[in-house]
């Protein structure tokens, strides 16, 4: 839909090069153009906030592995980014977890402890950790709702998981050579 839109753009752009419009055609393709940029930020606002949504979707039903690709579609992939920043700056709260770039992030490393993958979830905890203190140190207004204290709850709540699971494994591991040396 967009590219349709950019191609009838198109013509009126190469119009307004050649001088033959008024001004006033100039300001009404100019505005149109403002109007179709401001389209595309939305839309690509609208997907990354999908993806976002379907993680928590894949999570819930037990789908991990999907669930951390649609994260990290949405971490890695600048334009998304992008959308999900923006959308954070225009909110007026500053904690880190309210923002949907927080949210993908907490639950990749969810997904990543659900799979067993405990580096890669360590790895998301402590981005966690740092861009919560970041945004901490940031001065924003206490948050009435204890989004931060939401978060640390949740990255403990994962960091004991990260530990529980790799106590487990050690111990299995143990059980599994005392079975095959006695």
């Amino acid at each position: 839909m967009l590219q349709e839109e950019q191609r009838r753009k198109q013509p009126k752009k190469a119009a307004a090069v050649s001088g033959n419009e008024s001004p006033s055609t100039t300001t009404a393709t100019a505005s149109a153009e403002a109007a179709l940029l401001m389209l595309q930020a939305q839309v690509t606002q609208l997907y990354a906030t999908t993806l976002n949504n379907l993680v928590l979707a894949n999570m819930k039903l037990g789908r991990y592995q999907e669930g951390v690709k649609c994260a990290t579609a949405v971490l890695e992939q600048p334009t998304l980014r992008a959308a999900l920043d923006a959308g954070a700056q225009s909110r007026a709260s500053a904690h880190f977890s309210d923002t949907p770039a927080g949210k993908a992030l907490l639950r990749r490393a969810t997904c990543y402890v659900k799979l067993s993958d405990w580096a890669l979830a360590e790895a998301d905890i402590c981005t966690l950790k740092a861009a919560a203190a970041a945004a901490a140190s940031g001065g924003g207004a206490a948050h009435p709702a204890g989004g931060s204290d939401a978060l640390e709850a949740a990255v403990l709540q994962l960091t004991h998981a990260v530990e529980q699971g790799r106590q487990a494994e050690v111990a299995k591991e143990k059980r599994m050579m005392r079975r095959m040396f006695a």
